[in-house]
This record gives structure tokens, C-alpha cells and sequence, in this order.
């Protein structure tokens, strides 16, 4: 099965309108640019910029087939438990987790198929730091949430940024020195001073999400 988002703030199509020179989407680097969004949004955002789901639940008897689980204690108004995520908490597929789309009375219907049938325990909580408090809104007895366009932007950027800088995302330590051995060039690493999260993010998302992290601007 093809890796799932866990935050789906950005659909390939939606990555494309705004970086249009993207013209092939890696749904890797795209999972991967969302966490990175993720980890500069302050844990304690408050306010308006919360999360729009807080805590979590646990429910036993869940109901799953396929891309629905039926949780017959669920009790909440429709759109209550859209983009949480539904986490496993018994059986042979334990600590596989989906993300929801949309909830109908105590139904709730995944982006993606889990491929599992059965009846089981489950964890029920907002992974993502988005949709925040402000984003979710009532109408017609109905919740709807929504992914702030600022956190879409970021994400796209960042996107970019990981597919410019492939090679050196993954690096944890900044350089200390540098030698060349014949036709070898090599790098030698500072390993008590881990790289911090600012200094793999790109400079527009950074800008963009700002007012929203508490990371270091050095």
C-alpha cells in the first residue's frame, strides 16, 4: 500500500497550482514537507491557532470495512471528527493509523481504503498542528474544517525546497571541516551541535509561518 498522509494539507494538484513549475509530484517529499511545516508550529499554539480537535479518545468495538469504521459510542455532531486520525489499538494490525475524511453519525470514512475488516480498539486524535481552532466552523447543525491557506503555501514551498536540497536534507550536523584526498572529496561533521529544524526549513515557508513558531532565527 502506498505511504499515507497523516495531514493531507496539500493534494498533488493543489502542490501544483502553487508551484507551477512542479510538474511531477513525489507523494514522499510531499508527506515528509508537511511534517517538516508541522515541527515549526509551536506545540502550544493557543487561541485561534489550537488545534481545532484537542485530546484524545478511546473507543472499544469499532467497526472496520475498509475505508469505514462504525463506532457505536460515538456521539458527536456530523463533521465533529473529519481530519483526526483513527489509530489501532488491538489486533494483528495494531498502531496502523488512518486519517478521516468525513464523519456521518458515528461513521467515519478515511481518505484511503485501511484494507482492514474486523472489529477493534481504537485511538482517536489530532496528529497534524492543523485545522486550528479558527478553521472550524458551523453551519446547518454541520462542522466543517479547513487547512489555512498560509499552512498550504508553506507546505509548498517547502516541498521545493526539499526537492532542490535532496542531498543534504537528511544531514543532522552542520560541516566542521572539509578535505580533499586525490579525487575524494569529504566532509567531517560537528556532531555535539545538531542542525535545528530552521536550518532545513526553506526561507519562504519560514517567513510565510513566522508568527506561528518559537524556533530560533540563527
Amino acid at each position: 500500500m502506498p505511504r499515507q498522509s497523516l495531514r493531507r494539507y496539500l493534494t498533488p494538484i493543489q502542490l501544483q497550482e502553487y508551484q507551477p513549475s512542479v510538474t511531477t509530484v513525489n507523494n514522499n517529499v510531499l508527506i515528509e514537507a508537511e511534517k517538516d511545516i508541522d515541527n515549526i508550529i509551536a506545540n502550544f499554539a493557543t487561541g485561534d491557532y489550537r488545534k481545532a480537535f484537542i485530546g484524545n479518545q478511546v473507543f472499544n468495538n469499532a467497526v472496520f470495512d475498509g475505508q469505514t469504521v462504525t463506532v457505536n459510542d460515538l456521539r458527536a455532531t456530523e463533521g465533529t471528527y473529519s481530519r483526526v486520525v483513527v489509530e489501532l489499538l488491538s489486533g494483528s494490525n495494531i498502531g496502523a493509523r488512518f486519517l478521516v475524511q468525513s464523519q456521518l453519525g458515528n461513521e467515519l470514512t478515511f481518505f484511503e481504503t485501511s484494507g482492514i475488516t474486523g472489529t477493534f480498539a481504537i485511538k482517536v486524535y489530532q496528529l497534524a498542528k492543523a485545522p486550528f481552532y479558527k478553521d472550524y466552523n458551523a453551519f446547518n447543525n454541520k462542522y466543517s474544517k479547513s487547512i489555512d491557506e498560509l499552512v498550504k503555501e508553506a507546505v509548498a514551498y517547502q516541498y521545493v525546497y526539499r526537492v532542490d536540497n535532496s542531498a543534504s536534507m537528511n544531514i543532522k550536523y552542520p560541516v566542521a571541516s572539509e578535505s580533499l584526498q586525490g579525487e575524494n572529496y569529504s566532509f567531517n561533521y560537528n556532531t555535539n551541535e545538531p542542525l535545528s529544524i530552521r536550518q532545513r526549513i526553506s526561507p519562504q515557508a519560514w517567513d510565510i509561518l513566522g508568527f506561528l513558531t518559537v524556533q530560533s532565527n540563527s
